[in-house]
């Protein structure tokens, strides 16, 4: 999982969502943002990504805890794992 900052992860996602990512980045008690993409070659979802808040008052409270997490794990086609993370500063 690679270490990016907000430019760049909004870089990852149409403009359509950034006023909506930011906001989520900028709510009290969020220490960061993982970015999960699919990456199943076979799959309709190829690509397809979401991004999860990470924090004290979240469901997961480290980055390192959301990294092992695994988003859409319904069908082996649709999951995504986590390929980055943007941590707020201090």
């Amino acid at each position: 999982m690679n270490k990016i900052t907000l430019t760049q992860l909004l870089e990852m996602f149409d403009p359509e969502f950034h006023d909506r990512i930011r906001a989520n980045y900028e709510k009290p008690g969020v220490s960061a943002l993982v970015v999960y993409e699919n990456q199943d070659f076979c799959s309709s979802q190829f690509g397809a990504r979401s991004a999860l808040i990470v924090g004290p008052t979240c469901t997961y409270t480290t980055v390192e805890e959301a990294g092992k997490a695994r988003m859409h794990t319904e069908l082996a086609s649709t999951q995504q794992i986590a390929v980055a993370y943007c941590e707020k500063d201090g």
